[in-house]
Formats: C-alpha cells, sequence, structure tokens
C-alpha cells in the first residue's frame, strides 16, 4: 500500500506534484536532515525530479523571491483599532469575480475595504471559518483527549456554525 500526498489548501501546484515532492521529501529524509537546503541542493540536480518546481534563472528568482517578501508583510501585517483589543489581519486577499469571457482576479484590501463590500466581508469570513475547520480537523487527532474533544465539538463547532450564518 502507497502512501498518498495531497496538496494544502491554497497551494499552487497539483495533486500528482504533492505525489512528487512528498515521496522525494521523504527519500531525503531517509538519508539526511530534510531542509530547505537539502531541497535545494537536490533540486540543482538537472535530472531530480524537485528540479522543474525551482525558478534557475536567477534575475527571475531574485524578482520571485521579492514578491514572496511582500506577500509575506502584506499577510502579517495586523492592525488595532482599540487600545486593548487583540490585533487583527490588516490586509486580506479577496478575489474579485469575473465578467464573462474573463479570468478571474485577485487583489488585496484593507480590512475597512471589505467592511464597505458586503461580498469581499462574506470572502473573508468564509476564509476565516474554512480555517476554523481545518484547525478543528488537526485536534481532532487528539481526541482520546476528553477536553480536546470538548473543544472541537462544542465552542470551535459553535463558531464555525455561527460564521457559516454570517458568510451567508
Amino acid at each position: 500500500m502507497g502512501t498518498t500526498y495531497f496538496v494544502a489548501p491554497g497551494a499552487r501546484f497539483t495533486g500528482n506534484d504533492a505525489q512528487v515532492l512528498g515521496e522525494c521529501f521523504v527519500a531525503l529524509a531517509e538519508n539526511q536532515e530534510l531542509s530547505p537546503e537539502a531541497v535545494l541542493k537536490e533540486a540543482q540536480r538537472d535530472t531530480s525530479p524537485l528540479h522543474r518546481f525551482f525558478e534557475w534563472g536567477d534575475a527571475e528568482a531574485a524578482n520571485l523571491y521579492r514578491r514572496g517578501q511582500a506577500l509575506y508583510y502584506m499577510r502579517n501585517i495586523r492592525v488595532q483599532f482599540v487600545e486593548g483589543e487583540e490585533p487583527i489581519k490588516a490586509i486580506h486577499r479577496i478575489v474579485i469575480e469575473p465578467e464573462e469571457g474573463e479570468e478571474s482576479t485577485a487583489q488585496y484590501v484593507t480590512i475597512d475595504m471589505a467592511a464597505r463590500e458586503a461580498e469581499w466581508m462574506a470572502q473573508i469570513i468564509e476564509r476565516e471559518r474554512q480555517e476554523l475547520i481545518g484547525c478543528q480537523r488537526r485536534l481532532r487527532q487528539y481526541r482520546h483527549i476528553a477536553e480536546v474533544e470538548q473543544v472541537t465539538e462544542g465552542p470551535l463547532q459553535d463558531a464555525i456554525t455561527k460564521l457559516e450564518r454570517v458568510a451567508a
């Protein structure tokens, strides 16, 4: 019986790619510590199955790296509206529904901008609901601990249900 690897939600590669990557990572881990450096060293070989997943042109790789840095900062900035409240995510990615014959596009908006557009806010709330569902799924692996089961099936499930109603 083989192992099947899956794409994480939001990742930009296919299930077949996930299988190739997963198998390569396991093979590397059997012979050395699995690290980004080990993956890159393996991927540098033209014959490596990992080679095609990386940009090898230095100028393009540098540009992609800087783009990734920009996204990192955009995803990780928080804003605190009222003193004493927990800071919240300041920038959110939303998908603009296309006109007929066009492709959908994504843009980043502030929470204030999203608050003025019901569809955008619904997308943000749905994404947060999906995050809670993922958290619930991950916590269920500890269901043998009574307190964890109480949280996953109690308050966490209640929050998911409430967000579902809000997003609808």
